[in-house]
């Protein structure tokens, strides 16, 4: 039997399923709107900012044991968020999700 084709672009949408300790968005530094994102969070500014927290928090660039500790924990918080954020598909998910989650939280469903 024959596998069906898989748009590998749609096999990264689980990452946006794991947990974040922190918004994505909030991660990069976007501010909210409300319950939506901020519209300036534009492909070439969320490379941009990404570009700029990724050298900011790059571990080899912290000489103390604890602040390169930290800058290693922050540095992967901003590379998941980069990740989801710079795929439109992943994006949509995740935006989709946080929607989803804001709705059940808000009847008490979740905790």
């Amino acid at each position: 039997m024959m596998a069906a084709y898989q748009d590998p672009r749609r096999a990264r949408v689980p990452l946006v399923c794991q947990p974040f300790k922190t918004a994505a968005y909030t991660s990069l530094n976007f501010p909210k709107h409300g319950s939506q994102p901020s519209k300036d969070c534009l492909r070439p500014r969320i490379r941009e900012r990404y570009r700029q927290l990724s050298v900011l928090f790059h571990p080899d660039k912290h000489q103390d044991e604890t602040a390169k500790a930290t800058a290693t924990k922050r540095f992967l918080e901003i590379q998941k968020a980069y990740q989801v954020l710079s795929d439109p598909i992943s994006r949509r998910a995740y935006d989709l999700l946080a929607q989803v989650h804001k709705v059940y939280k808000s009847f008490g469903a979740l905790t």
